[in-house]
């Protein structure tokens, strides 16, 4: 894990699923649930991406 930036790589995902977002949508990722930037279902197009860190204890 790379504290300074906040990320870190892995080479396998245990348990890993595959959703495929269509204009309109978005996913939301919660603490410590992995996810696999930057695949592509069929041809390349531009999406945006936001990141909203909320502390842990605000939360509960």
């Amino acid at each position: 894990f790379h504290h300074e930036d906040d990320y870190q790589l892995c080479s396998t995902i245990d348990n890993e699923q595959a959703i495929i977002l269509k204009p309109g949508m978005f996913a939301v990722f919660m603490p410590g649930e992995p996810h696999k930037p930057g695949c592509v279902v069929g041809e390349p197009g531009e999406i945006k991406k936001v990141v909203v860190k909320v502390k842990a204890d605000l939360m509960a």
